[in-house]
């Protein structure tokens, strides 16, 4: 019965809850009172549970119900026995505080906080859990809050009632007062779930407690919270983890919390440490996980640091843990970690400093053993793992390798490191420069404006001093020479933290101000010297030189897409600090102004503050300006807006006047647009006028916005906003122009030289604005007219006009108006007399800028003409009807143009730009003039042969040699001589000359410039001085050389008297002569004045130059001049201050890094002998005692370009003049005999070099010296075993003594194993079984060799590899035989394998790499103990680089022959075995190329020509798209042919795939299909960049051919950038990667920018009108048994005659400025020699016009498709009968000198370089021995010559054949029809033999016709 009634009461109280929690009514609470008195409330609570229900429920009643009765009800149940009662009034409390309101807030203190001290967990809990709820009622701001979730079933419903703010987006304070009683629930004795419902409330409770407040009640709860961080139990630890978020979210980032956030994690950190609790640190890094998270600013670095230093940890789950919360951090802020440590590199930087540094210290401290032995042991233990901690921290920020974090952080580890100052510093340094393969030496000075920087902004004045002490001596350069490196550089680092670093960077400053040299281009003022002096006001004016390159790099950083947003914000902080002080500086100078007032239409003063200095510019113009210029604001203010956003409209304005090609429309906009700043400049030039133009220009189109459709609105609308919103104040403003008509009938003409026409500017501005008066195109002139206000004030503009002004004026003007432009033009061109102009050091500024206008203006008209033929050839094909009148205008003004052009002759240009300098225009110029005038080239081959000389083109002087029938003159003979050095020569010629013409001063200035470069220095001076004795009158022309030789001498007497005597001469000698003389006395002011002027003489020729591509090889002679002017600046500088610190210490610099300049040069005779002969003259001048030496090093220099160059005479003289204390000096000699042909000479001089200079009694120490002496011997034993006069174990004895000297130096290891690989036939006789030993040998000296260097590793490697795996085949072959020998051949392969074997530990795997496609074809060798090295190697190499490998094995694991198959996969399950995760990544693979192979062989119906890869390769599209599917490489070649390291030593750690890998991310869904006979598809590959990356899917085709030629391409490509004649010219083969997928199947990478010749020559027909159609050629052929004389006619009289030569106007059309047109001519001709030699060598066939493609960017040759390899031509029905494709269209592009010249001189280089280097060729060839093409191994005839052996591993009797045919053909032999035709030829007679048979008409006509042999 108890039961039942309390379960009624229950039921009842129930139903009233609901009623309450759903309809709130009042009137229910009030009667409901009425029924209850204290006696039945007794009677009825019979249950302690039910009591506590109804506690609760009361408290749920409104204010008005009984508040006081209530009250004391709480006051009774807190105090309760029952436990239930009380938690449950607890419980309720809030609600009941809520519905009573303030007045019952007393409760808490009266009632509440005593239940504090209960002893029931229960009721603490509850307490715990309403501190919140508190908090939101004390704030005033409560509400109910009702249950979000299901309640149970057995609670009452309003139970999850609650109390929360009622503005849950504001908070409201309440201080924290109350809340510290409850801090009692958080000692570490409370029960857990105490402890996390108080963490739940955290989030309620700090929405009323402000955590800026620093009261002490506020700090104790902070506090009391922040200590649970380190609780007793985990669990509570993880709660407050996760819960501290929400304390952070009410942070505003002031007051005490971070420090307490930081202290209390330091504090318990190191406790867990101390106590080694590792589930502590778990949590604490929880924690501190969840703080970087939820927090801004400082207290993020702060996570990030600590959980680095986390996971450095030695605990596994401590450090993963770390990496994960790291992980964590970066993908909460939606980051990758690259970009997330981006933001973080300065802090994560210094980190790894400290870390670093305190490790490597204590390390060396605590070592028990303090010996020198221990200690640098264990100091290499620290910077291996100094290592792999940064490798570690590299890899948690997904670096790809340690070297490209390195790159990255370099910039902020060396200052960290360089502000350490202490050895352990300096271990670290070198420890980062070894890892990155660099010296560190170079690494510290690359990077000193970061480490300067860093320390000014950063270091004590103490620790300031000690850090550039340590520098110091760490980059062995004082700190002045450091400061100076990069002057500029120093400043833009520094300023860059002017924002943080106000102060400190003034400090820096005034360094580098008392740093700053007279050499320093950007000096400062001398007083500034403190930090104190350098104020604003100062800072101004010292940077004020600087001011653009500063603005220049601020642009460059905020416009870099690597800089972060923070960085951006801090550059932009720093402008303005620049700002306010260039502002209130430019401020001073306007006032001080009297013509201020009168600036309101000059505003340039205004418009340069604008332009400099933004937003504090306006402000100031403001300011300054509005009294009196009320307008002046917002018009300036429109102004800067469109000074900042570029010249944008002027692209379609100038585009809707002009007739020309939209891209020369914007030439002008793109040549101003290159950086913001140069459009500064650009617009404050013309900015005083721009205002009016673009009223006129828009006023003219009458472009504005309206409300109907028209042309001008049409054009306004094209406008972006932003540039509408600039223009838009110039459609109302009313600006008039005060410029004066011009009345230009008094003009006299030409006005070239006349008094308006004797400066450039003035010539320019005059003509231009007299051509704009001729103008009769309406608009245009109009347009023209309006530009001509700008015109006589920037003659940048006037240049770019006049070519669009002159366009205008020949298309409508009179034949009279013709013949003036003419006239003008001509008068500029015939402007140089020969005979005047002999030295073109004295052409005027007017006439070299005058003369490029010209050409510019031509060329702009020639390319107008074609692309007005283009347009009209199209119209006319196209047949409109509607447009005969527009047709006939057209082609009336294209008639105009041409005619004009016509009138200039070809041969003024010619010597008009070979006055100019402009050779590349001349050839181009002069080859017209012989092509459309059909000159007989015969007649002028002297002025072509001058051009060439003057280009430095020896292969065109010898190619005009050879063309030349008659004798040569004496001036032919002296530039044939000239050109190739041959100076004496020449010099006799000229003596020649002198007696047949004595007056004639040409040929003794010719004899002056021979000796000079002859080196005969003290004959010049003898010769002039007799000159002019006899002949005073030539004083002027003839002194310039006695100046120049006396000066070269250090004959600084007579360099005065002479230059005394002469006052006239002004040539680069001379002004050389009188800079070095002021030196001598120290007359700085003389010498300034005449470096000023030295200078400005450079750039004139360098100005002109610039007007058009090239400028760089054209004005490299003034490049090198203005490069000896530095050197001689920095030299008079260091004398200065060796005079005046004659007394003291300090010691000079005479050298500004010399050595690494002279390697920055040209590599040729002519840029370094003159800054070699400047620094001799340097040396002279200095008192140091090591200047004698270094003169002599200078020469040894120039002995050795000498040589190089081919001028042995200069050699000579340059040996004579060094110092014999030089130990090289001997060798040199040595070099210089035996390069011009005195071979026993040369032997003798080194043999008595090493034995005067290397006594053997003398033991050798210097490492340098030992060097030096190795070098010598290995020469003599070269030089002994060339000239073949010594048995070999003299020459086998000379060789070892090197390795003995020198046992690590690769030379010496790899000669000597050549030597015993070229006799052991010999000694052997040939017998392999005797040669064993011998083997062994040759393979350790190789392999020791690679070890040391690559400097011959593709000739050591393949040799090495082929020597040992033919010996195991052989010694297989014995054992087979059951041979008597076997036994001792199977001993001598044993040591053989372990010979090998440590060389397969000691090199490394990218070595390997280069010879893998030789390993892989071996993989089925017959002898297991070969094939498991052999696997060993393949598995390392995969292992080391698993995406290039697996392309390169793709074909052989799915092979025809299952052993080869089977071998490797069997490789491929050691890799796995090695390392297990290349099991999927080999599973991936496999499924790409199966699916590939799939895509290439799919049948197509033969009228599609796409297919879809969503559709028909559903599959390979869902496999890549997988998300588990592996990184797979795109198989680029840049990514597939390894680089090697280009220093010594084995390398291990050296990057062989430098650069960004390129992974498979998916396929474009279009699926090209090529219309060819196999149907090969063309895809697009999407890489991981986002790029797309064309591929060919190739079917039905053994691409295993063209594999192995793009590797023989490759190799030959190697070795002709090693061969200084191949290097010069540049020779080489384009290659592209070919991956076979199987042996019919593969993917070829696509060639970009090409087209083939047969595309390019039909298209070039069409246009003229003369192309022969298909069908028309099928008619003409002929059948089988046609006769050879019919053959012949029609070839040569019906086809060739059809088809004239076209192809050099693809050339001029292309190309079309003279430069790029000349080097994609000799690029053409010379890659189409090479690979014409190459492809002769190979067999290389089917070159028709499909197969033979064209770059257009550089007009390059490149060959496709090599399916007809090994003269597989031969073999076809219509025989191909010559070697290579050289038809008549491409001897006539080559030029008219034809095959000679440039192409022949190639073939010759390119035969002579693969006869040399024919082992390692054929290396790559005999792959072809064991893994033979499928067309080899089908059966001829019903049997088949392929062999299996037991293994598997194959042998091909043709594969024999065609590469002993190759070697044949590398050797020079001719062969016709297999048949030997006489002895092997000479390099130049296999070269001209080929050439002939090549172009023989009698060969061609017999070729298939649809090969072209007529094209």
């Amino acid at each position: 019965m108890i039961v039942r009634s309390d379960l009624c009461v229950e039921h009842c109280l129930l139903s009233d809850s609901l009623l309450l929690f759903l309809n709130k009514f009042n009137l229910f609470y009030s009667s409901l009172t009425v029924h209850f008195n204290v006696c039945c409330f007794v009677r009825f609570l019979v249950a302690a549970q039910t009591r506590a229900h109804c506690v609760f429920l009361l408290a749920l009643l409104s204010k008005s119900v009984c508040g006081d009765w209530r009250s004391s009800v709480y006051r009774w149940a807190l105090q309760s026995n029952s436990e239930s009662e009380r938690a449950s009034a607890v419980r309720g409390f809030p609600l009941l505080l809520h519905n009573l309101g303030v007045k019952s807030y007393s409760l808490i203190h009266e009632v509440l906080l005593n239940r504090l001290q209960d002893s029931s967990t229960e009721v603490k809990i509850e307490l715990a859990g309403i501190t919140g709820q508190l908090a939101c009622c004390l704030s005033e701001s409560s509400q109910l809050q009702f249950p979000q979730d299901m309640m149970p079933s057995h609670e009452l419903l309003c139970v999850g009632l609650s109390i929360s703010d009622s503005h849950p987006s504001q908070t409201s304070s309440i201080g924290a007062s109350i809340i510290p009683s409850f801090l009692l629930l958080l000692k570490s004795v409370e029960d857990k779930k105490v402890k996390q419902a108080f963490i739940r409330n955290i989030r309620h409770l700090f929405k009323h407690v402000d955590l800026g407040n620093s009261d002490p009640d506020t700090k104790s709860l902070v506090s009391a919270l922040v200590n649970l961080i380190e609780d007793p139990d985990q669990d509570v630890r993880i709660k407050f983890g996760l819960n501290i978020k929400n304390l952070l979210e009410f942070w505003n980032g002031n007051g005490f919390l971070k420090e307490l956030l930081v202290s209390r994690l330091k504090e318990a950190y190191t406790n867990a440490k101390t106590s080694r609790n590792n589930e502590l640190k778990n949590t604490l890094i929880l924690t501190t996980g969840e703080i970087g998270r939820a927090a801004e600013g400082n207290l993020v670095s702060f996570a990030l640091l600590r959980l680095l230093h986390c996971l450095l940890s030695k605990s596994n789950p401590v450090s993963v843990a770390a990496y994960t919360e790291i992980q964590a951090l970066a993908t909460c802020r939606h980051l990758k970690l690259q970009s997330f440590f981006n933001q973080y590199r300065n802090p994560i930087c210094q980190f790894l400093v400290e870390s670093l540094h305190s490790r490597h210290v204590t390390a060396l401290r605590c070592t028990p053993d303090q010996s020198s032995e221990a200690l640098q042991e264990e100091a290499a233990h620290q910077r291996e793992l100094a290592l792999d901690i940064l490798s570690h921290v590299a890899h948690v920020f997904d670096f790809p390798d340690l070297n490209r974090f390195l790159n990255r952080t370099l910039q902020v580890l060396l200052p960290f490191l360089a502000a350490k100052a202490s050895p352990t510093a300096s271990a670290l340094i070198r420890t980062i420069a070894k890892q990155l393969n660099v010296n560190r030496r170079e690494m510290l000075i690359n990077n000193f404006k970061y480490i300067f920087s860093h320390l000014v902004c950063s270091c004590t004045k103490e620790e300031l001093e000690r850090a550039f002490h340590y520098l110091k001596n760490e980059t062995e350069i004082e700190l002045g020479s450091l400061l100076r490196q990069d002057f500029q550089g120093l400043h833009n680092e520094l300023l860059l933290r002017l924002g943080e670093h106000y102060q400190q960077v003034f400090n820096g400053l005034a360094i580098l101000a008392s740093f700053a040299s007279s050499d320093d281009p950007y000096q400062g003022p001398r007083e500034i010297t403190t930090p104190g002096q350098l104020n604003a006001l100062g800072s101004a004016d010292y940077l004020q030189p600087k001011l653009l390159g500063i603005l220049a790099f601020f642009n460059m950083q905020l416009l870099s897409s690597s800089a972060g947003e923070k960085e951006k914000k801090k550059m932009v902080g720093v402008q303005n600090n620049l700002h306010t002080t260039y502002c209130y500086r430019f401020f001073s100078v306007l006032t001080e102004s009297e013509m201020l007032q009168k600036m309101t239409n000059q505003p340039v003063r205004i418009y340069l503050l604008l332009l400099l200095f933004g937003k504090a510019g306006l402000h100031l113009i403001q300011e300054l300006f509005e009294p009196f210029m009320p307008d002046w604001g917002e018009r300036c203010f429109n102004n800067v807006k469109y000074v900042k956003n570029n010249v944008f409209f002027e692209q379609p304005i100038m585009r809707a006047c002009s007739t020309t090609p939209p891209k020369q429309n914007q030439d002008f906009v793109k040549e101003h647009n290159r950086t913001p700043l140069k459009i500064l400049i650009f617009c404050f030039r013309i900015v005083k006028l721009c205002n009016l133009l673009f009223q006129e220009l828009l006023s003219l189109f009458e472009c504005r916005e309206g409300r109907t459709d028209s042309p001008g609105r049409r054009l306004w609308r094209r406008f972006p906003e932003q540039v509408q919103e600039i223009l838009e104040p110039h459609l109302n403003t009313r600006y008039k122009s005060s410029q004066k008509v011009v009345n230009w009938s008094k003009l006299k003409k030409p006005v070239y030289l006349t008094s308006r026409g004797s400066k450039f500017s003035d010539w320019s501005a005059t003509w231009a604005a007299y051509l704009i008066s001729k103008v009769r195109h309406e608009l245009a002139g109009k347009v023209f007219n309006c530009c001509s206000f700008i015109i006589k004030h920037d003659y940048k503009v006037t240049i770019y006009l006049l070519p669009h002004i002159l366009v205008y004026v020949l298309i409508g003007c009179t034949q009279e108006e013709q013949r003036e432009v003419n006239e003008e033009m001509m008068a500029v061109l015939k402007e140089g007399d020969p005979r005047l102009v002999r030295l073109q050091e004295n052409a005027s500024s007017l006439s070299q800028l005058s003369t490029q206008t010209v050409f510019s203006m031509l060329d702009h008209l020639t390319q107008w003409s074609r692309h007005k033929l283009q347009s009209l050839s199209t119209n006319k094909s196209s047949n409109l009807k509607n447009a005969s009148k527009n047709k006939v205008s057209s082609n009336s003004e294209y008639q105009s143009v041409v005619a004009f052009l016509n009138r200039i002759p070809q041969d003024v240009l010619a010597k008009a730009s070979f006055r100019s300098r402009a050779y590349t225009r001349a050839v181009m110029h002069f080859e017209s003039f012989i092509r459309e005038k059909k000159q007989n080239i015969q007649d002028h081959l002297s002025f072509l042969q001058t051009m060439y000389a003057a280009m430095h083109e020896p292969d065109g002087v010898r190619g005009v040699n050879d063309l030349r029938k008659e004798e040569p003159s004496l001036r032919e003979q002296i530039l044939e001589h000239e050109s190739i050095g041959l100076l004496r020569e020449s010099t006799a010629c000229y003596d020649r000359a002198i007696q047949l013409e004595p007056d004639q001063i040409v040929h003794y200035h010719g004899v002056m410039n021979s000796m000079l470069g002859l080196g005969q220095l003290s004959t010049v001076i003898t010769q002039v001085n007799g000159v002019l004795a006899s002949r005073p009158r030539w004083k002027s022309d003839l002194n310039a050389y006695r100046v120049e030789a006396a000066w070269k001498l250090s004959k600084w007497d007579l360099v005065e008297d002479y230059i005394a005597s002469d006052c006239k001469s002004s040539t680069w000698g001379v002004r050389l002569g009188q800079m070095l003389l002021a030196g001598k006395k120290q007359d700085s002011e003389a010498f300034y004045e005449k470096l000023k002027v030295a200078r400005k003489e450079q750039v004139v020729p360098l100005s002109a130059a610039s007007f058009e591509c090239g400028t760089y090889q054209r004005g490299y002679e003034y490049i090198v001049r203005l490069h000896m002017l530095c050197e001689l600046e920095h030299a008079f500088t260091e004398l200065q201050k060796e005079s005046r610190d004659a007394g003291g210490s300090k010691k000079p610099e005479p050298k500004l890094n010399w050595d690494a300049r002279l390697l920055m040069t040209q590599n040729s005779f002519r840029a370094k002998e003159p800054v070699l002969a400047l620094r001799r003259a340097l040396l002279s001048l200095s008192k140091g005692s090591s200047c004698e030496e270094q003169v002599g090093e200078c020469w040894l220099q120039s002995a050795r370009v000498a040589r190089r160059a081919g001028h042995h005479q200069t050699a000579f003289n340059a040996l004579l003049n060094a110092e014999n204390s030089l130990s090289e000096l001997f060798i040199e000699k040595a070099k210089w005999l035996w390069s011009k042909g005195d071979v026993h000479q040369a032997l003798i001089v080194l043999q008595k070099g090493v034995q005067q200079c290397f006594p053997d009694e003398q033991p050798l120490t210097d490492p340098k010296r030992i060097q030096i002496k190795g070098n010598a011997m290995l020469l003599v034993g070269r030089y002994m075993e060339e000239t073949a006069n010594f048995e070999s174990n003299a020459i086998m004895k000379t060789y070892k003594d090197v390795t003995h000297l020198l046992p690590e130096w690769e030379d010496g290891n790899f000669y000597l194993a050549k030597y015993y690989d070229k006799v052991m036939p010999m000694v052997t006789d040939n017998k392999l079984e005797r040669q064993g030993n011998l083997i062994r040998y040759i393979v350790t000296y190789f392999g020791k060799a690679l070890q040391f260097g690559n400097q011959y590793i593709y000739q050591a490697m393949p040799r090495m590899l082929t020597l040992w795996l033919d010996f195991g085949a052989k010694v297989y072959e014995f054992e087979k035989a059951g041979r008597s020998d076997r036994a001792q051949m199977r001993a001598e392969l044993t040591k053989i394998n372990s010979v090998i074997s440590e060389h397969t530990s000691n090199l490394s795997p990218y070595q390997f790499l280069t010879a893998f496609s030789q390993l892989i074809s071996r993989i089925c060798h017959s002898n297991n103990e070969v094939f498991a090295v052999l696997m060993e190697i393949v598995a390392k190499v995969f292992l080391a680089y698993p995406q290039q490998a697996m392309w390169m094995m793709t074909a052989v694991s799915k092979s025809s022959y299952p052993t080869r198959m089977n071998r490797c996969k069997e490789i491929l399950k050691k890799a796995v075995s090695l390392n297990e995760s290349f099991g999927k990544f080999i599973g991936d693979a496999n499924r790409l190329t199966d699916k590939l192979v799939e895509l290439g062989n799919k049948p197509v119906d033969g009228n599609s020509s796409t297919l879809s890869m969503s559709v028909h390769f559903k599959m390979l599209k869902k496999l890549v798209e997988e998300p588990t599917f592996s990184q797979i490489l795109i198989p680029l070649q840049s990514v597939l042919i390894p680089t090697l390291p280009s220093t010594g030593g084995a390398n291990p750690k050296h990057d062989a795939f430098p650069g960004h890998w390129v992974y498979l991310g998916g396929f474009d869904d279009t699926v090209e299909i090529l219309a060819s006979l196999q149907k090969p598809k063309k895809i697009s590959l999407k890489g991981s960049d986002g790029k797309f990356y064309t591929m060919m899917c190739k079917p039905k085709d053994d691409l295993r051919k063209d594999c192995r030629l793009m590797e023989f391409n490759c190799l030959i490509n190697k070795s002709l950038r090693k061969d200084a004649e191949s290097r010069r010219r540049d020779l080489h083969i384009r290659t592209y990667a070919v991956i076979p997928l199987n042996e019919e199947c593969g993917i070829i990478e696509w060639v970009n920018n090409t087209a083939g010749v047969r595309h390019i020559l039909t298209k070039l027909y069409k246009e003229k009108g003369i192309y022969v159609s298909g069908t028309e050629l099928r008619k003409l052929i002929l059948p089988k048994t046609a006769s050879f004389q019919e053959k012949l006619k029609l070839h040569k009289d019906v086809l060739c005659a059809r088809h004239p030569p076209v192809f050099h106007e693809w050339f001029l059309r292309t190309f079309p400025d003279p430069t790029s047109w000349y080097n994609s001519r000799s690029a053409y001709c010379r890659s189409t020699a090479v690979m014409s030699m190459v492809g002769y060598i190979l067999g290389l066939g089917d070159r028709h016009g499909e197969n033979i493609l064209f770059d257009s960017l550089t007009g390059e040759c490149v060959h496709v498709d090599f399916n007809c390899l090994f003269n597989k031509g031969e073999t076809f029905d219509v025989p191909e009968v010559v070697p290579f494709r050289l038809t008549q269209n491409m001897v006539h592009a080559m030029g008219p000198m034809g095959t000679e010249g440039l192409f022949r001189q190639a073939c010759e280089v390119t035969l002579r370089l693969m006869r040399d280097q024919r082992e390692p060729l054929m290396s790559v060839l005999k792959t072809f021995l064991h893994d033979p093409l499928v067309e080899w191994s089908k059966p001829v005839k019903g049997s088949s010559k392929t062999q299996v052996n037991e293994s598997g591993e194959i042998l091909n009797e043709k594969a024999k054949t065609h590469v002993l045919d190759i070697d044949q053909r590398l050797q020079g032999v001719i062969k016709n029809r297999n048949k030997v035709m006489g002895l092997p030829l000479s390099i130049e007679g296999h070269a001209h033999y080929l050439i002939q048979e090549a172009t023989d008409d009698n060969l061609l006509c017999l070729m298939y016709l649809g090969w072209g042999p007529y094209l």
